[in-house]
């Protein structure tokens, strides 16, 4: 019998590569219907106790009784967004006595089964005003604006994101990650014991046992003396006026062996995760984050017609390849960088550049002549004085020749913002590694986390404080931030995902619960998770502790999953099924991606095909259509829902990929630009983000933060009651379409 299994497995395995995809998928969502329904199946003795326990709710509550929900009315103008999760925890885990203090529930024991929708994309204003009058009518129907008896109240509040220019999977994870079910003491614990399991983490910290015990060996003052040699070295160069270079270098390479740089040695021979190339910035991330960047021209020589790179006018240099040109000095696999800079009539200029190998140690730094005279020496930022910039007579074509014989086009340079060191340095390079973009912002791009700040928050300790800056320091900062990441990983330092890591979700509480209540199938709560997956948008809301997770194809496919699993439910059987929706995120996305192409090209002086009121008219009319479709699917799960079953839907936020983009246009606008992109940008009249652009900018982001949550119990249906209808999202004409 079991060769005969064997068999039918293998015949169902052979074909193309798409049916078995397709029939795989299809077993393996039989094959989880089947344990659920295994699951759900019951003896007699079970199903004597669920009657005695219908009897004692009926006993109870009352035979036709009907639980309601509604949120209070001193809280429907604002609700912070994680804080729905209260609504999901107190129903599920009633045992545990978590309450919801800006809703008021009647009868919820009797409420079993929870569906959750989240379709970011649909802002608190637009729902409330005709335009959710027209396009929302079934979610009108479902969820009422005003509650008439006792102290009034909701099933429509606003809720308030702190992060708007975030993507639907980070909502999701702040949802279902920020509740008061796990109390701080749990969550530090589960930290440290994650932290002391993590063999990368390990790594990391037998590398800092390794370094304290080498430096100790070679005693404290030694150490000491090595910092004293090394700032006094860079003084001495300052009082030659860079003349003495040579020697300078020599009393750098050779200083004494400190915590950092023994630190630095051991994280460089530490077990990685991740290699440095795969670290490594791509073109289109260095094009986005305002990299310089050489651009490919064709070139005619005689007949024929080249292909030939163009640097960027005004002086700048590219690395040429090891072993040719003047890159012939012998180099490691990364190295980190940083400078400093003074301002000058015309801007900033650059006064200091510091290099450390792979092992910290300093194998460049020098002072740097400005141009002209200068106006501020940003002593609080830079750590440069009057007194250091005396005598010193480097320039700038000096640092660039020196520099383009020390780090070839294979060598990695490391750098926080290295974009604005290279473009002071007015240099080129291929292989750069960011932490800007290794330890991104919680809040997305163009924010990003400060150099002292991810030192003190990764590294343990402080720079930069009490008005002293010291690139060196800076350099060797950076490099340990670069390692760190390496070792621990992809996910290590992703603010955007690590604020809920560690922490215990919804999920995990509820299956937490399940097992601490024991007893039979209605003690227990299935969860289900249901989400879209696309080419264009394939994050994962990554929620742990799930009973099942779907990857499904589009919307419609999550609203009909959804539905079977309310259907096919038990009446008596807990479960809680979340969706998330995409199709108004990406419409969002698609449109504001269109128009931020729109303006870059118009910014390099090309012509616009397209005309902006067609262009808006079209964005305007599949922003209706996704919206219909998102009420279309929200009523259907509703009529699919079993009495005494909540829905809850939450759009989280607004348009939050427009508000998303106009960020980084202001980030690129107020940036600092090289005296060759001032000229240009005068020609073509840009100019610095306007009092103006940034109150509209305002207004956006206080629109786009406000999303809406919707709330209800259905209701049991009195006798001779007919369940209403679906009202059918009315289809487009043609002269609405010109209306429009």
């Amino acid at each position: 019998m079991e060769e005969g299994k064997a068999k039918k497995k293998r015949e169902r395995t052979t074909g193309g590569e798409e049916e078995e995809e397709e029939e795989g998928e299809i077993f393996q969502r039989d094959d989880a219907m089947k344990k659920r329904k295994k699951k759900t199946r019951k003896s007699d003795d079970d199903f004597d106790d669920d009657d005695a326990n219908a009897a004692a709710y009926s006993d109870i509550y009352g035979p036709n009784a009907s639980a309601t929900f509604h949120f209070l009315e001193e809280h429907r103008h604002r609700v912070h967004l994680q804080k729905l999760s209260d609504i999901l925890a107190s129903v599920a885990c009633q045992s545990s006595g978590i309450n919801c203090d800006y809703g008021r529930f009647t009868n919820k024991p009797l409420v079993k089964k929870i569906a959750v929708v989240l379709a970011p994309g649909l802002e608190h204003k637009m729902y409330v005003d005709t335009f959710g009058a027209l396009h929302c009518k079934n979610m009108k129907r479902i969820f009422r604006n005003r509650i008439e008896g006792g102290k009034g109240g909701s099933q429509c509040v606003a809720t308030k994101s702190m992060n708007p220019t975030a993507k639907g999977a980070t909502h999701a994870r702040s949802i279902l990650y920020n509740g008061g079910w796990a109390s701080g003491a749990e969550t530090k614990k589960k930290r440290e014991a994650k932290y002391k399991n993590d063999e990368a983490a390990q790594a990391y910290r037998l590398a800092k046992e390794q370094a304290k015990a080498a430096v100790k060996e070679e005693g404290e003052g030694e150490a000491e003396a090595g910092d004293d040699d090394n700032n006094g070295a860079l003084k001495k160069t300052a009082k030659n006026g860079g003349k003495n270079n040579k020697t300078s270098t020599t009393t750098t390479n050779n200083e004494r062996v400190t915590t950092e740089t023994k630190l630095l040695q051991f994280l460089r021979d530490a077990p990685r995760k991740l290699s440095v190339k795969s670290a490594t910035l791509t073109a289109e991330d260095m094009a986005d984050m305002r990299y310089p960047l050489p651009t490919l021209i064709k070139k005619k020589e005689k007949a024929e017609v080249k292909e030939v790179l163009k640097l960027p006018e005004g002086g700048f240099v590219c690395t040429q390849p090891a072993g040719m040109g003047v890159a012939n000095a012998e180099y490691p696999e990364i190295v980190a960088m940083d400078c400093e800079m003074v301002t000058i009539e015309t801007g900033l200029a650059l006064a200091r550049c510091s290099v450390v190998d792979d092992c910290g140690t300093v194998i460049y730094d020098k002072l740097v002549l400005p141009p002209t005279p200068i106006v501020n020496y940003n002593t609080e930022f830079s750590g440069i004085t009057k007194e250091q910039m005396r005598n010193v007579t480097t320039t700038l074509e000096d640092v660039q020749k020196e520099l383009l014989e020390l780090i070839p086009s294979e060598c990695v340079i490391a750098g926080h913002s290295l974009e604005n060191d290279l473009m002071m340095l007015k240099m080129c390079h291929p292989n750069v590694v960011d932490t800007v973009q290794m330890y991104p912002h919680k809040r997305g791009a163009p924010f990003r986390n400060a150099l002292r700040f991810l030192t003190e928050r990764y590294l343990r300790r402080k720079i930069q404080h009490e008005g002293t800056h010291d690139s060196v320091t800076d350099a060797r900062a950076t490099l340990e931030l670069v390692y760190l990441k390496l070792i621990r990983g992809e996910t290590f330092g992703n603010d955007i995902s690590e604020n809920f890591e560690d922490s215990e979700s919804l999920f995990d509480h509820i299956a937490k619960e399940n097992k601490t209540r024991g007893g039979g199938l209605e003690n227990e709560c299935e969860v289900l998770v249901f989400e879209t997956i696309t080419n264009s948008n394939n994050e994962t809301i990554g929620v742990s502790g799930a009973t099942e997770t779907y990857k499904c194809v589009s919307d419609d496919d999550v609203t009909m999953k959804m539905q079977m699993s309310m259907r096919e439910a038990p009446e008596d059987m807990s479960l809680l099924c979340f969706g998330y929706l995409r199709e108004l995120e990406d419409v969002l996305e698609k449109h504001a991606l269109k128009e931020k192409k729109k303006k870059n090209k118009k910014a390099k002086g090309g012509d616009d095909d397209d005309d902006d009121s067609t262009a808006r008219k079209e964005h305007f009319i599949e922003r209706i259509e996704a919206t219909q479709n998102l009420d279309s699917r929200v009523a259907r799960i509703w009529d699919e829902l079993p009495a005494n079953s909540l829905l809850l839907v939450a759009t989280a936020v607004g348009d939050s990929a427009t508000l998303r983009y106009k960020q980084e246009e202001k980030w690129s606008r107020n940036r600092k630009f090289s005296e060759t992109e001032e000229v240009e940008r005068k020609k073509q009249g840009l100019q610095n983000w306007t009092d103006e652009e940034q109150e509209a900018l305002n207004k956006r982001w206080d629109a786009t933060q406000f999303g809406v949550a919707l709330c209800a119990i259905k209701p049991v249906l009195e006798e001779g009651e007919e369940k209403r209808p679906l009202v059918p999202a009315a289809a487009w004409t043609n002269s609405q379409k010109e209306r429009v």
